[in-house]
């Protein structure tokens, strides 16, 4: 999971995140798990326990710019 501080901004260059990642970032959104539309989709699967979640890369990257 590569990550970079460039700018001031955080940049997720590959997409991956970790089981236990997804976990956290679910429970602070009021869910238990990551959702089955991440774990469950074996073409998202880059690893044991960790998946390439690039909707998200794109859309924190969106977010960075406005900022």
């Amino acid at each position: 999971m590569a990550r970079e501080v460039i700018d001031g901004r955080l940049e997720l260059n590959d997409g991956v995140f970790s089981r236990v990642m997804l976990n956290a970032v679910a429970k602070s959104n009021g869910m238990r798990v990551a959702p089955a539309w991440i774990t469950a989709d074996a073409a998202r699967r880059v690893g044991r326990g960790s998946y390439r979640v690039s909707e998200l890369v794109e859309r924190v990257n969106a977010l960075s710019a406005e900022a």
